[in-house]
């Protein structure tokens, strides 16, 4: 499945591709990647454990480097790398307060990446969405999470200042 994922993400490069894979993230070929620090660091470093820090930037752009397109890498409350095999972006998450859940933060942010890539954001811009639809779902507790178009305009509203400026020093680097 992979293999003909890397070949029509070849053939159609004007198509936006995003794999996810708990697992096997690494084994995707030509097409963007998603991931938690766990799971990036795992794709390039099998028998280690989780990284933190610089080390985590090294594991995202050698994950970038092994699949051949940019990596998005979720860190947690610390938000997203953007990675490219010679370049790192952090893109600072919404700040979120009271109780969280954690699950489906992954599935919603990776939907806001492909939602956002695919209709012309630049990986910063998207992950800046991935971020904010992930802060709203952790908020819903119990639930498969959700965030609606109205709720991420609102967060992003709310936090813009966080990202000034971040989108065009990385879409410019």
């Amino acid at each position: 499945m992979r293999d003909a994922l890397a070949e029509l993400a070849e053939r159609h490069s004007e198509v936006v591709w995003v794999g996810d894979s708990r697992t096997r993230v690494g084994e995707y070929r030509n097409l963007m990647v998603k991931s938690n620090r766990e799971e990036a660091c795992r794709a390039v470093h099998p028998n280690s454990p989780p990284h933190e820090g610089e080390a985590v930037e090294n594991c995202a752009r050698a994950l970038a480097a092994k699949v051949g397109r940019p990596a998005f890498v979720t860190v947690g409350a610390g938000g997203i790398l953007c990675a490219t095999a010679h370049h790192v972006d952090h893109i600072p998450a919404a700040p979120v307060t009271g109780d969280v859940d954690i699950v489906g933060a992954g599935d919603a942010a990776a939907a806001a990446l492909a939602a956002s890539l695919s209709v012309g954001a630049g990986p910063a811009e998207a992950a800046v969405v991935a971020n904010l639809a992930a802060s709203i779902t952790v908020q819903q507790i119990g639930v498969t999470g959700t965030a609606s178009q109205k709720q991420v305009k609102q967060r992003f509203v709310e936090h813009a200042h966080l990202w000034r400026g971040v989108c065009e020093e990385a879409e410019s680097a």
